[in-house]
């Protein structure tokens, strides 16, 4: 018997439940495509005929023919990530301002395609619209936006969030088999977001670092005592309603070092593990503070970009060490109302992506970043430093990776690098009266962290105590870092305040108005994390934030700074046994307020050096 399509009737339909008081509607439905999920909070009532129980669908905006039909169905597979042939078994084709008609070869093609059911809609008789074209989930009720679940293997994530089409968030409340022990992340079609002047950042999923307010969810620092005194945030951070108002989809919130704290797996982590790195052998650290934030963006093609704070490294260090783009922007680019900072004049609020092109369209949008006089296309000179300090490398394989880099840059700007070492610039610049740059400012950054991280938590440790009448706990690094700041004198801040102020002068004036420095910021595996460490007190200083490193320059100077993978490195592994490849990262700073300029920069390299602009995700970056 030939199989027909059964033509079913829409019409407009009731409010849905939706009171608070009461709970959503919620379900989990599994297809041969994956596991998704549905609540009647993001929900469209009409009234469907003959539909038993609970059916997948598919919207489409079509002329009827059977060349347009294809070529959205194509379109659908190649941008979505939730669409699959499972949801073609019942397809909404929708006209506009005309009476659509299906012909016989489109009905052939669905029919090839397990299409059993369709409805026909013209939107112009909709007063109040209809739907994005996309995947559902049809019922006689009403359609009901698709999720598709996927798990968090790397346990990267501290909390799945849902955010419905007003941009209200609460907690996933479903969850796949296959996620265990960890979380189940729930994404939205991206369909569902067609592109909007209005909306530049219009279905970009991001994740947000677990010291950064959302409305509708605990924020814990990756403290259970910070969570459990101040519970679900009534506000999101001003950062994180910036981005709602771009059009961006908050997915759920990332692991981080306790209070952004310069904690190493395994041995710091105590209210909360550390998430894993997923490249290599699954062995290295993802780098902290945004642990979550790295191991998110290197993990998951169904995360677009990362939102975390950088401190000393807090940002580019998980970025570096996943093999990923990092962004550190200049100081007082955004707001850090609503963040757990450790020192406002140290920490700004970073991004993280697999793709340079989305960290580039994101960071124009969310910091606000218009053309440069200095940018890479105008005549005007950029001066280029080559630190003689950082370079040369010892290992001549991973050196040449740099000096490509370099070669690209001055053919690029087509200037001359200024070799400068920073160290012989110092003894000139403070004419030989305050010793070497590294012993003068080796506790400045360090100083910060103390100072700032305690008495920003002072609120908290004094709420908390009012609140159950004991102290709160927290790990062993923070409790160090407190006890060092209950020790230090308002003389020796000032000091180090002074001393941030003297390194942001010196900084500027080998930059000047217009530069840009190329680092060697990773070129070697990360560190391991199954090490035995020392008690905080017991460790080197150098291991607890002590010194001037590389990456505390732009922290120290206010300066952007952007790590890129320009290279593999292979490493034997003692795990696994076998070579693996970690990516080997450079970064380029600039002067303070050249973002754009940064960026541009580094897309030009890619494209001269013809390295890919998106790294791939799981064990390795590259292609081997």
């Amino acid at each position: 018997m030939k199989s027909e399509l059964k033509i079913c009737q829409i019409l407009p339909g009731g409010d849905l439940e939706k009171s608070e008081e009461s709970p959503p509607i919620s379900s989990v439905v599994s297809l041969s495509s994956g596991q998704f999920h549905f609540t009647a909070t993001t929900s469209f009532p009409l009234v469907i005929d003959t539909i038993p129980g609970v059916q997948p669908a598919v919207v489409i905006n079509t002329q009827g023919d059977l060349l347009s039909l294809k070529a959205e169905i194509r379109r659908f597979n190649e941008l979505d990530d939730v669409f699959s042939a499972d949801f073609l078994s019942f397809v909404i084709l929708v006209s506009v301002n005309k009476q659509l008609e299906l012909q016989k070869t489109a009905q052939e093609y669905l029919l090839s395609r397990g299409t059993r059911r369709v409805a026909l809609v013209d939107r112009s008789s909709w007063a109040h619209g209809f739907p994005q074209e996309g995947p559902y989930f049809a019922t006689q009720a009403g359609l009901f936006r698709a999720w598709k679940l996927f798990p968090d293997t790397q346990g990267a994530f501290v909390a799945s969030l849902l955010q419905d089409e007003n941009c209200r968030i609460r907690y996933l409340d479903a969850a796949c088999a296959d996620a265990a022990p960890n979380l189940t992340i729930a994404v939205p079609s991206r369909l569902y977001y067609p592109p909007s002047p209005d909306l530049p950042l219009n279905g970009l999923r991001v994740a947000i670092k677990d010291n950064i307010h959302v409305a509708g969810a605990k924020t814990f620092g990756s403290s259970k005592s910070y969570g459990e005194l101040y519970g679900i945030s009534r506000t999101s951070a001003p950062a994180v309603q910036e981005l709602l108002d771009l059009g961006a989809v908050i997915i759920g919130k990332t692991g981080m070092s306790q209070f952004a704290d310069a904690e190493a797996p395994t041995s710091d982590f105590v209210d909360f593990h550390a998430p894993a790195n997923p490249r290599g052998d699954g062995n290295r650290t993802a780098g902290g503070s945004s642990y979550g934030a790295g191991a998110a963006v290197a993990a998951y093609k169904w995360l677009d970009f990362a939102l975390a704070t950088d401190t000393g490294g807090s940002c580019r260090v998980p970025a570096a060490n996943n093999s990923v783009f990092g962004l550190r922007p200049s100081r007082n680019s955004v707001t850090l109302d609503g963040t757990l900072v450790i020192h406002r004049d140290l920490d700004v609020l970073g991004l993280l992506s697999r793709d340079i092109d989305v960290l580039r369209r994101v960071a124009v949008h969310f910091y606000r970043l218009s053309p440069q006089i200095t940018s890479v296309n105008s005549k005007n000179s950029i001066k280029f430093i080559y630190p003689m300090h950082l370079f040369p490398l010892e290992d001549n394989v991973v050196q040449e990776h740099f000096n490509k880099v370099a070669r690209a840059v001055e053919s690029i700007l087509g200037v001359t690098r200024s070799n400068i070492d920073f160290t012989r610039a110092w003894e000139r610049w403070s004419l030989g009266t305050k010793g070497s740059l590294n012993d003068y400012f080796a506790s400045t950054l360090f100083q910060h962290l103390v100072w700032g991280g305690y008495h920003e938590r002072a609120e908290f440790r004094a709420q908390y105590t009012s609140t159950f009448h004991r102290a709160p706990m927290v790990n062993p690094f923070a409790r160090y870092r407190w006890g060092l700041a209950e020790g230090t004198t308002e003389k020796e801040v000032e000091q180090a305040i002074s001393k941030r102020k003297e390194f942001q002068s010196f900084i500027e004036s080998i930059f000047g108005e217009s530069a840009c420095m190329l680092s060697p910021f990773l070129f070697h595996e990360p560190e391991s994390r199954d090490i035995y460490r020392p008690a905080p007190k017991e460790r080197d200083r150098l291991q607890t934030g002590w010194g001037l490193r590389p990456a505390y320059q732009a922290s120290l100077a206010g300066q952007p700074e952007i790590v890129f993978p320009i290279g593999l490195c292979p490493t034997i592994s003692d795990i696994s046994g076998v070579e693996e490849h970690y990516g080997v990262i450079a970064s380029i700073i600039g002067t303070r307020g050249t973002e754009l300029a940064v960026l541009d920069l580094i897309c030009q390299i890619l494209d001269r050096l013809k390295i890919p602009r998106a790294v791939l995700t799981g064990r390795t970056p590259f292609e081997v």
